[in-house]
C-alpha cells in the first residue's frame, strides 16, 4: 500500500535531492543537507490524520475513539507532540527551516521566498505567476498523484 523511499533508492536519486518525509528528527538521515519542516496546529493535524487513517487505514471509530488514540501517541507516526517538538528542539540549526503552515497559508509568496532563500535557489521574476498557481492547496489537491505516493492507485 505505502511505497517507501529506502536508503538505497535515495543514493540512487541524483543531487540536489529533494523528498519528503513524515519521519520524527531522531529518524531523519543526517547529511550535509537542508531540512525544511513545516508544523501545524495539532487541531488541524489530529483531524486531518482522523480521516488519513479512515481512509488508508481502515480505521473504524469516531473520531473522539480517535482523538482519544492520537493523544496517546498511539497511531501511525506516534505522538504528534513528541515529534513537533524533536523538530523545534533544532529549529535555529543553520540546515533547518521551521514553518508553520498556517503562516504559509496566509503569505504563500513571501514563505515560498523564504524558502528559495533557504535552497539558494533563484527564481526569475516571471516564474512567479506559475508558481505561486501551482503551489495552491485547489492546485495539488487536484494533482495529489504527482506529490504524495500514498495517492497513486
Amino acid at each position: 500500500m505505502f511505497n517507501t523511499i529506502t536508503v538505497a533508492k535515495l543514493d540512487k536519486l541524483p543531487l540536489p535531492r529533494i523528498f519528503k518525509s513524515h519521519l520524527p528528527y531522531d529518524y531523519i538521515p543526517k547529511d550535509a543537507g537542508k531540512y525544511i519542516y513545516i508544523a501545524r496546529n495539532g487541531q488541524d493535524v489530529a483531524v486531518s490524520y482522523y480521516h488519513f487513517h479512515r481512509m488508508h487505514l481502515g480505521f473504524k471509530g469516531d473520531f473522539n475513539e480517535f482523538f482519544n488514540l492520537f493523544l496517546k501517541g498511539k497511531v501511525l507516526y506516534r505522538s504528534w507532540f513528541r515529534h513537533i517538538n524533536g523538530w523545534l528542539a533544532h529549529k535555529d540549526y543553520p540546515n533547518v527551516l521551521f514553518l508553520w503552515y498556517e503562516d504559509m497559508l496566509k503569505n504563500s509568496e513571501k514563505y515560498i521566498r523564504k524558502i528559495a532563500d533557504f535552497c539558494e535557489i533563484q527564481i526569475e521574476p516571471e516564474q512567479w505567476p506559475e508558481i505561486l498557481k501551482k503551489t495552491t492547496f485547489e492546485f495539488m489537491k487536484k494533482h495529489a498523484k504527482q506529490f504524495d505516493p500514498i495517492t497513486e492507485r
